[in-house]
């Protein structure tokens, strides 16, 4: 139960601009300390930083039951539990923080690119190249850390949501309600009491106000009744759309359509581009 507490003021506390949880997971030393001083030097660089070393994926996965960790740097050839499929097992835990492969000779693969790296850094790039990555890395992960928190309850709990691990959200009944991936069910510490029922993460304000407190973070509005998160976007057409993990699919109202689609291509040009939020 402590680190559920720990969890949730930590999460609580987002609003307030705590500092980033930074992990350098390396098997060797001396790798690790280089990577460090990079990060160190870099203009993103913030003295309330919190930079965790691990030299083996387990030990990183296992801390991330109570630390969420706003950027990885992630070595690929490892002894036991490679880079890859550590990687794998980051995704299943969460998959909105910042990832970046750091390796001295791994190429990238396709099961590379299947867990999203934001950044691939080659250890035996020139000192100028290694400051560049590390720099876009902590300045996405600073930008990420901006994303509101929305509060919520589910029974008698309040929970504090992080906007970015948010599917949709929907008017329903007489509230509003919060749909999460299936990884984030379990880093708040939500259970299902049945498989095929969904819980209930209920948002006293209303739908309109909520979107216009995340339309910069890369929410669109296609329809009176729920709002969604690009980042979750798999399939779209002019009329429909379909989220990931959800099997339904979201009619796209005439009226909000032109707005929706203008939103959701200059967020893909920017998240493409490299920039942070679509505006």
């Amino acid at each position: 139960m402590e680190l559920i507490r720990e969890y949730q003021r930590k999460m609580s506390g987002r609003g307030t601009k705590m500092g980033l949880e930074i992990a350098v997971c390396d098997d060797c030393a001396a790798e690790r300390k280089s990577l460090i001083r990079e990060i160190c030097g870099s203009r993103y660089y913030k003295k309330d930083m919190t930079i965790h070393e691990f030299d083996a994926g387990e030990k990183l996965l296992d801390v991330m039951e109570r630390i969420a960790f706003d950027a990885i740097f992630l070595d690929i050839q490892m002894e036991g539990m490679d880079g890859n499929a550590a990687a794998r097992e980051i995704r299943k835990k969460d998959i909105n923080l910042v990832l970046a492969f750091y390796t001295g000779f791994a190429e990238p693969s396709s099961c590379t690119f299947e867990v999203q790296p934001y950044r691939y850094l080659m250890k035996n790039a020139s000192e100028e190249q290694k400051q560049k990555s590390v720099d876009e890395v902590l300045e996405k992960a600073e930008c990420n850390s901006d994303v509101p928190l929305l509060k919520a309850s589910i029974g008698r709990r309040q929970l504090f949501v992080k906007a970015k691990d948010i599917i949709y959200i929907e008017k329903y009944k007489r509230y509003t309600r919060i749909y999460l991936p299936e990884q984030a069910l379990g880093l708040y510490q939500i259970t299902r009491e049945k498989v095929e029922e969904y819980p209930e993460i209920k948002v006293q304000e209303k739908l309109c106000d909520i979107y216009e407190k995340l339309k910069r973070y890369g929410f669109g509005y296609p329809h009176d009744s729920y709002i969604i998160n690009f980042h979750f976007l798999c399939a779209c057409t002019s009329q429909t759309l379909q989220m990931a993990g959800i099997q339904s699919v979201f009619p796209i109202a005439r009226s909000k359509a032109k707005e929706f689609h203008e939103r959701k291509n200059a967020y893909f040009r920017s998240k493409y581009a490299g920039s942070g939020t679509a505006e």
